[in-house]
C-alpha cells in the first residue's frame, strides 16, 4: 500500500536515448517498478526504443531534443560545408538552451531527479540550479570514469558532486571511482547495486519466435555462438569475428550470430568478414527486441568485452542456459567464476578466445555444467526483486534525508 509520504514524491528519471540495450532497458523495469508507489516521469533526449517501450507499459515520458545537428562532410564543396558547419553549430547551441529550460520545467516540479548516466551534465545542472536532490545510477566503464583532459575532468566532478547519492552498477565501477584521486567522490556517498533480471518473464519472451536455424536457414545440428550488444570498440566484436575465422579453419559446423548494431555500426565488420571470406557461417541479426528468442538457441554466449561495467546480457545469456566464454575484466568476474559457471579469458586476445570456444566444442557435457551453474547463480543471486528493492531503499533513504534537511 502507498504511503501518503510515497503518493506525494515526484521522481523525474533522465536518460539519453539509445536503442534498447542494458541501460535503457534497467531503467524502464525502474521506472515501472517505482511507478506503483511514487509519481513518476521519464526524460529523454531524443525520442528512441526507450521512449517506445515506456509509453507501450502505459508510464508518461517526454521527450527534450539531444541536439544532434551536424552536416554531411561529404556534401557540397569544402566552402559550403564548412558554412554549414557553422551555421549548425549556432543551431546546436540554441538548440542546447531550448532543451536546459524544457528540463529546468521538468525538474522543478519534482522532489528526486535520477539520472541514469554520466554521459550529460546538464541534468546536474538543472538540479542544482533548483536545489534538487540527486540520485546518479552510473553504468559506464572506464573509458568514460578516467578522464585525461583537464576539461573532462572538470565535467565528470560537476557529474558526480552534484548528487547527493551514487549507484554503481559493479565493485568494479565503484573502485574507479574511488581509486582516482580527481574525482573528489566520498565512499560514504556510493552504493553498489547490480543489475538483475526476472529469470521466468525473461524466459517465457521467447516461446513464439521461430528457431535461428530455420530463419538462417542452417543445419540444425550446428553450434550456434552468440554476439549480443553494441558495436563499439570496447564490446570486442572485432576479436569475434577474428575467433571466428580461426574457429573455422578447425571445425565447420559452427555458426556464429551477431545481435546488434546499426547498419552503419555493422558495416565494417561486415567487411572484415568479407575479408577473411567467413560470411556463410556468419550471421548479422541487427538490432533485436527479442533478445531472449536469440539466445534461447544459442549454444555458447560470448562476452569479450575489453572493460565491462557489468553486462545485463550476462544475466540473460545465463538465464537461457548458454555456455558462456567471458573476459575476466570488470563487472564479469563479479557474475562468473573460472571452471565454475563460465570459462573467463584474459582480454583483447583472439588466441585465447578461439583456445576456450574450441574447448567447449569438444566437451558438450561441460558446456551443460557451466550453463546450469551460471544459471543457477542468476537466479540465487542476481534477482529483480533484489535489484529493485536496493533501488528503492535508497530512493526512500534520500528522500527521508532531503525532507528531514528542509
Amino acid at each position: 500500500m502507498k504511503t501518503p509520504e510515497k503518493m506525494s514524491a515526484k521522481i523525474v528519471l533522465i536518460s539519453h536515448e539509445s536503442m534498447l540495450y542494458g541501460a535503457p532497458r534497467s531503467l524502464s523495469l525502474i521506472e515501472q517498478h517505482l511507478r506503483s508507489d511514487y509519481s513518476t516521469r521519464i526524460v529523454t533526449f531524443g525520442r528512441g526504443d526507450l521512449v517506445n517501450d515506456i509509453q507501450q507499459s502505459g508510464g508518461t515520458v517526454n521527450i527534450v531534443s539531444n541536439c544532434a545537428l551536424y552536416p554531411d562532410e561529404n556534401a557540397g564543396t569544402k566552402i559550403t560545408a564548412r558554412v554549414w558547419r557553422n551555421i549548425l553549430r549556432i543551431q546546436r547551441r540554441i538548440c542546447a538552451l531550448w532543451s536546459f529550460f524544457s528540463l529546468l520545467i521538468f525538474v522543478r516540479s519534482s522532489d528526486l531527479v535520477y539520472v541514469n548516466t554520466v554521459l550529460r551534465l546538464s541534468p546536474i545542472l538543472a538540479a542544482r540550479l533548483l536545489g534538487k536532490t540527486v540520485i546518479l545510477h552510473v553504468r559506464e566503464a572506464e573509458n568514460y570514469l578516467q578522464p585525461t583532459s583537464r576539461w573532462q575532468k572538470q565535467r565528470l566532478n560537476m557529474i558526480l558532486n552534484g548528487a547527493q547519492h551514487i549507484i554503481c552498477v559493479s565493485s568494479a565501477v565503484k573502485q574507479i571511482l574511488l581509486a582516482n584521486p580527481d574525482l573528489k567522490v566520498k565512499a560514504d556517498n556510493v552504493s553498489v547495486v547490480y543489475n538483475g533480471i526476472s529469470v521466468s518473464q525473461f524466459k517465457n519472451q521467447s516461446h513464439s519466435s521461430p528457431h535461428l536455424a530455420d530463419e538462417l536457414e542452417i543445419d540444425k545440428n550446428a553450434v550456434l555462438v552468440g554476439f549480443v550488444g553494441n558495436t563499439t570498440h570496447r564490446k570486442g566484436l572485432d576479436i569475434f569475428i577474428e575467433a571466428a575465422a580461426g574457429i573455422l579453419k578447425k571445425s565447420n559446423n559452427v555458426h556464429f550470430v551477431i545481435c546488434g548494431g546499426t547498419p552503419d555500426d555493422l558495416r565494417p565488420y561486415k567487411q572484415s568478414v568479407e575479408t577473411l571470406q567467413i560470411g556463410s557461417h556468419v550471421h548479422f541479426l541487427g538490432f533485436r527486441h527479442d533478445i531472449s528468442s536469440v539466445l534461447r538457441d544459442v549454444d555458447i554466449f560470448a562476452m569479450l568485452s575489453r572493460c565491462e561495467p557489468f553486462a545485463r546480457v550476462n544475466l540473460e545469456a545465463s538465464a537461457m542456459h548458454c555456455a558462456i566464454v567471458a573476459t575476466a575484466v570488470d563487472g564479469n568476474v563479479e557474475i562468473f567464476k573460472n571452471g565454475q559457471n563460465a570459462i573467463l579469458i584474459p582480454s583483447n586476445n583472439t588466441q585465447s578466445v578461439i583456445d576456450a570456444l574450441l574447448g567447449l566444442l569438444s566437451d558438450q557435457k561441460h558446456c551443460q555444467v557451466l550453463a546450469q551453474n551460471a544459471f543457477e547463480t542468476v537466479e540465487q543471486s542476481f534477482t529483480l526483486e533484489k535489484t529493485h528493492a536496493e533501488i528503492q531503499s535508497i530512493i526512500e533513504y534520500t528522500l527521508m534525508q532531503t525532507r528531514a534537511i528542509s
